[in-house]
């Protein structure tokens, strides 16, 4: 029992490790994107004694530095919801991260006795930004109103997208359970099913306000969006909450689109193909994001609904053949 927990906190502990690693490279990719060098992974020789070997965890010290500032509740806001809505958002996330599928880690995981582990995922992140609307709103800011307001006609669509992305696959693979499902893929669902890998980036790209679907926090417009209001040790627990879930988001989607990395016989060289796969993804979200410009929300919203429900409905129509087909 004791040699469980300790291996369940060096899990988290070691997820969380690298959903800063994926976010500074993220950063990074944005970076060199528009022509700025970016966070440098090897620092100058000359600079070294200064910054340090290596500034490849930028991202964890500037959510640390955070921690450090002054925390402002604003006078007008409902104190208890404003300050325990992140609190909540960052339990949830981190919850999430023992359902994940690893190669060699999942050999040896004892307490992975949830058979319907997708339902929790997708509880669990739809509840993430419901909990973060609800602290949004209780800052009382017109800001945040905006903001909310924005990313919750988004959030409508973007969830049809991943309910039916994530169904659709389960679906195909008739069963709830991420385990199962990469290891039911002879042939990488991203293949029979591709409609539902597109429906999954639409609904990544609105839930993390990537370009073009970014307009509920465009500073030009509505400063920070729904999270104006925050600052200090606050904010620094929404910024971890986000880069763990932009984490957990890349991970899931290559245990059930592309079988986990698993193409080869030993589990170490798989690990590390998901590891390199998960990376390639973000650097495709980082493509996206810095190619297509910010769209107001009435263009986004010509488009994005007729998008999502193409894709949701193909992507549904597609695993319920396929399960008449071959089963």
């Amino acid at each position: 029992m004791i040699i469980e927990i300790i291996f369940f906190i060096g899990l988290i502990i070691f997820n969380i490790f690298l959903s800063f690693i994926y976010f500074s490279l993220f950063r990074k990719m944005n970076a060199k994107l528009q022509g700025r060098k970016g966070l440098l992974f090897i620092v100058p020789k000359d600079l070294r004694k200064i910054i340090g070997f290596t500034k490849i965890m930028q991202q964890f010290y500037d959510v640390v530095k955070l921690f450090y500032k002054e925390t402002i509740i604003p006078k007008n806001s409902h104190r208890k919801i404003f300050i325990i809505s992140p609190i909540i958002s960052l339990i949830l996330s981190i919850i999430i991260i023992p359902f994940l599928y690893f190669p060699v880690i999942n050999t040896y995981q004892q307490f992975r006795f949830i058979s319907f582990d997708l339902i929790i995922i997708t509880y669990a992140i739809i509840l993430i930004h419901v909990f973060w609307n609800i602290g949004a709103y209780a800052s009382g800011s017109p800001w945040a109103y905006i903001g909310i307001e924005r990313s919750e006609k988004l959030n409508f669509f973007a969830q049809i997208s991943f309910i039916s992305s994530i169904f659709s696959i389960a679906i195909l693979a008739n069963s709830l359970s991420i385990k199962e499902i990469v290891l039911k893929q002879s042939i990488p669902y991203i293949l029979l099913n591709p409609f539902s890998a597109i429906a999954f980036i639409l609904f990544t790209l609105a839930n993390f306000h990537l370009k073009p679907f970014d307009m509920s926090e465009v500073e030009v417009e509505v400063v920070s969006g729904p999270f104006t209001e925050y600052s200090g040790k606050l904010l620094g627990l929404i910024e971890l909450t986000k880069t763990i879930l932009f984490y957990i988001n890349s991970i899931i989607f290559i245990n059930i689109f592309l079988k986990s990395g698993e193409f080869f016989s030993s589990s170490i060289i798989n690990l590390f193909l998901l590891l390199i796969l998960t990376g390639l993804f973000i650097v495709f979200l980082s493509i996206i994001n810095n190619i297509f410009p910010s769209y107001r929300i009435d263009q986004a919203l010509r488009f994005y609904p007729i998008l999502v429900i193409m894709f949701s409905i193909l992507s549904l129509i597609i695993s319920f053949i396929y399960r008449i087909s071959f089963w």
